[in-house]
């Protein structure tokens, strides 16, 4: 399915980056070349998601943005904080959000999800979706590549956190969508929700 949705544009620039075209949604999204690249999972998620009009929704750990820039087209009057704590990734989500004239309803905050209580008041979203690591520190495979351990190892946060940090953020009615990794779905269903 990503085959049929993305293409790979033929420039690669000088920092390390590539510009894709997705196709469906007729964005381009700007990623590191061999870095964290977005898979599979942000389009499920959001297609999953479902965002009402007016909504308030929240992405924790946005990468390069990629569902902010999804979500924030599915409705009329959508507002998305993608939350990113790697500020190289959180720079690239502001870059996607510009090239794709979305600026005015997608905002970028370059934080740990460990930080958010002081940003943002308790219940402050409709809806907050995730694709958070799945892999405890020090197990699974390792990349070569900067950025990717990152983004599948938890390293400041763990799921307990990314759960509770979710259900503070989000309004009495609202909804918390996350997609987690197969392999790990056990331990995500037997996750207390503080």
């Amino acid at each position: 399915m990503k085959e049929r949705c993305t293409e790979r544009a033929q420039h690669q620039g000088e920092n390390g980056v590539t510009i894709d075209e997705l196709k469906l949604h007729g964005q381009k999204i700007v990623q590191p070349a061999n870095g964290y690249r977005f898979s599979l999972d942000p389009l499920l998620l959001c297609a999953f998601a479902g965002v009402p009009d007016r909504a308030r929704v929240a992405d924790l750990g946005t990468g390069c943005g990629i569902m902010p820039l999804l979500l924030a087209g599915q409705g009329k009057g959508v507002t998305v904080v993608g939350v990113e704590f790697q500020e190289s990734m959180a720079e690239l989500a502001r870059q996607n959000t510009s090239l794709n004239g979305l600026a005015d309803r997608v905002s970028v905050v370059a934080e740990d999800i460990g930080n958010l209580r002081r940003l943002f008041p308790v219940s402050s979203f409709d809806l907050v979706v995730s694709n958070p690591p799945y892999r405890k520190p020090s197990t699974g495979r390792i990349s070569p590549k900067q950025g990717r351990d990152k983004a599948r190892h938890e390293t400041t946060a763990t799921l307990a956190d990314f759960m509770a940090i979710a259900k503070y953020l989000v309004k009495p009615g609202g909804r918390i969508c996350f997609i987690y990794h197969v392999s790990s779905w056990q331990s995500f269903l037997r996750k207390p929700c503080p």
